[in-house]
């Protein structure tokens, strides 16, 4: 029970978005319209449309408690109000009787005093009392503790256990609906009896919608939402509002309100009047102008009309798949991207709106798309770096996250093939070159079921006895800018003059010179990349430069 009320509390502080039909008048939600007649202790008066506390036995029917008609509206002549009741204790033998007759199962509680104060009811559906007591275990735990003022819980429960019963055992009749309600709006005022201190009690308004299963042989009905409201005390007609809250997967086709004159057992005298009732619906379209914006061979992107829906679902699988086994997520907008597809295969789409928890419009006519040939483009960043006499590193960037393969040629110039292999990885190192000759090397991607074009570079390896293999010395050196553009400076840490070699990256010795000092600016003849060997009494480093038009 407790479980329920915190889950029913965040329910009501939950965003909906208010976006309602024209409303429709209750039946005599104004409560115009009365009606006189006898009854079987005393004159009885009825409304029509609503209806009291009555206990039904056979062709004997007991007025507990008598909606009355209340002159002073909210407007128009009349309105309607209850008042909390003590049974007549003459009767209360008799009812007691009934009771225990009509109670076979044995579940009303036994200690249920008639002598004490009830809540007057105003409905517009007939109310089953006897089977109403049974299946909240006695109206004592229903409307809660005489001096408790926390009986939303014991409400809650009452909303559990019906949305778990079939509702037709308990209610009959009702308002009809086509449409899904979004909010009640009316008119009250409230009187604590007793002389007792407004915060003494409280008037408690239920909506309670139905919805119908037509399928079984004896049609049920379940709730499929409903609205709770405490209305607090108030001498003038005050305007309340009570929203629609959709807790179940069906739609309602009736609606049930219950206004309760007291939300304790033990205040005598307590007065509800309400007055000038009407219902709003929420307008719950198809999605509109679903289309597909582009397509790729892994992804499709969708896009509808924008609507007032609170957030929407895309339903999507293989061409043919009933809708039931599709995949569903979630959109907070109207543009969504279908994820995870394979290229050149037929797939359909759906989308519908939502407007609240459970809460769905109807999804679309199906939307039917092909994804195109996955592409299948040139090696990325293909480059020859730490070249030496005898080998070569060759660098790409592999695509590994959709598995697809290279396949690389290396010739000699001239044609002879040298490597033919098939690699994963963005790396793989060249050995057994000859120095100062020039190769030429092939790369091509193979994709998931196609293969692209080649893709080429060459180089030359530098003469035998010039290392052009970059690495750290034991003696600080830095250069740049690098690019650089016109000029570059050299600084290094060595205690005797460095000989600076600039060579081609085909391995060319192109100059030769000392540097004495140990900042030194230095130009090179023209834009390109290049190798340039720095040697010390404390070792050799090499950096590749690259000067910029």
């Amino acid at each position: 029970m407790k479980s329920f009320h915190l889950r029913l509390t965040g329910l009501l502080c939950a965003l909906f978005i208010t976006f309602s039909a024209n409303s429709q008048s209750i039946p005599n939600g104004s409560f115009e319209n009365w009606t006189v007649s006898g009854g079987l202790f005393g004159q009885s008066v009825t409304l029509d449309e609503w209806n009291g506390i009555r206990i039904q036995a056979g062709s004997l029917g007991l007025d507990f408690a008598k909606p009355l008609r209340d002159t002073a509206a909210q407007q128009g002549n009349y309105a309607a109000s209850v008042s909390s009741f003590v049974v007549n204790p003459m009767l209360a033998a008799v009812v007691r009787t009934i009771v225990n007759l009509l109670d076979t199962s044995g579940t009303i509680d036994s200690t249920l005093d008639l002598t004490q104060p009830f809540p007057g009811m105003l409905s517009n559906a007939k109310v089953n009392i006897i089977q109403l007591f049974s299946a909240f275990s006695g109206l004592a735990e229903f409307l809660g503790d005489t001096n408790s003022m926390t009986n939303l819980d014991s409400l809650g429960k009452m909303m559990t256990t019906l949305s778990q019963l079939n509702v037709r055992n308990f209610f009959s009749g009702g308002m009809r609906v086509d449409k899904v309600p979004h909010r009640l709006t009316g008119y009250y005022k409230y009187k604590v009896g007793q002389n007792l201190p407004d915060t003494a009690d409280r008037g408690i308004l239920l909506m309670l919608c139905v919805s119908t299963d037509t399928t079984d042989t004896v049609p049920a009905a379940r709730l499929s939402g409903g609205g709770i409201s405490l209305l607090q005390p108030s001498p003038s007609f005050k305007k309340f509002n009570v929203d629609y809250l959709h807790f179940a997967d069906c739609f309602p086709d009736s609606v049930i309100f219950l206004f309760l004159s007291s939300l304790s057992r033990g205040v005598e005298g307590s007065t509800l009047t309400v007055d000038n009732l009407s219902l709003s619906y929420y307008t719950i379209d198809t999605v509109k102008e679903l289309a597909v914006d582009s397509l790729k061979f892994d992804r499709c992107f969708l896009s509808w009309k924008k609507s007032k829906a609170f957030s929407w679902q895309v339903a999507s699988g293989p061409h043919g798949t009933e809708l039931d086994s599709m995949a569903v997520q979630n959109a907070i907008q109207n543009k969504f991207t279908v994820t995870g597809l394979s290229s050149q295969t037929e797939y359909d789409v759906y989308v519908r709106a939502m407007f609240g928890l459970n809460m769905y419009g109807p999804w679309t006519p199906v939307c039917t798309f092909r994804t195109p040939k996955e592409p299948c483009d040139t090696v990325r960043g293909f480059d020859v770096t730490e070249l030496t006499e005898n080998g070569a590193r060759l660098l790409w960037r592999a695509d590994t996250t959709r598995g697809f393969s290279y396949h690389l040629q290396c010739l000699l110039d001239g044609g002879s093939l040298l490597a033919d292999t098939v690699l994963y990885a963005g790396q793989f190192d060249l050995k057994g070159l000859l120095p100062d000759t020039l190769y030429r090397v092939r790369m091509q991607v193979t994709c998931t079921d196609t293969i692209s074009d080649w893709s080429e570079n060459s180089f030359r390896t530098p003469p035998h006895g010039v290392a052009l293999r970059e690495a750290e010395g034991a003696w600080l050196l830095k250069l740049y800018p690098n690019p650089a553009r016109g000029s570059f400076f050299v600084e290094h840490s060595a205690t005797a003059p460095v000989q600076m070699e600039v060579c081609s990256v085909s391995g060319q010795l192109l100059e030769s010179r000392t540097l004495t000092a140990e900042r030194t600016e230095c130009r090179l003849p023209a834009p390109g990349a290049y190798w340039v060997r720095f040697t010390s009494n404390q070792g050799t480093q090499v950096r590749k430069v690259v000067m910029l038009p």
